[in-house]
Parts: structure tokens; sequence; C-alpha cells
């Protein structure tokens, strides 16, 4: 997510990870598979059947953030990054 303040500074990051419900919905049947909540690091971890899904994040905040569509296969673990944006430019 970021930036996060309006001002930069050299010494300080312009971003942070959002905490935010994260929710994975199954695009073969359009029905929530999954939901969770993100740590203040910003990692989340969800079970979900093998198939495809779009994942995506509310805030708390007037963020928005994106959504991702992810595959999950059998056996395997699946990685979906979700981009926020505060707005601040």
């Amino acid at each position: 997510m970021g930036p996060t303040l309006p001002v930069c500074q050299f010494d300080q990051p312009c971003d942070r990870p959002a905490e935010a419900e994260v929710e994975a919905v199954s695009r073969a049947t359009g029905t929530v598979a999954g939901r969770t909540t993100s740590d203040s690091a910003g990692h989340y971890a969800m079970a979900l059947a093998p198939g495809d899904y779009t994942v995506s994040a509310r805030t708390s905040s007037a963020m928005r953030c994106s959504s991702v569509d992810v595959t999950v296969e059998a056996g395997r673990y699946a990685t979906a990054d979700i981009q926020c944006d505060t707005g601040i430019r």
C-alpha cells in the first residue's frame, strides 16, 4: 500500500502494509469461498479448495484495493499480493 504520507523523507518509508478484511470468491460459482483478516504486516492466509478465485481486500480507511485473480492447484500454495491505494499523491 502506499504512499501513506504526504511528504516522504529519506530515512522513513512512504508506504506500509495495510490491515484488511480479505475475501476469496469462486470464479466458477460466484460464492464466497473464504474470508480472513491480514495482520499488521499485511500477511494473510486461507485454506481454499483447488479452483479459480478472485481475492479482494477491504480496509477500514478510504483506501481502494485492487482485486487479484488466483488459481489454486491441488497440493500447492498460491500467492495473491493485493495493492491498495491511499489516494495521496
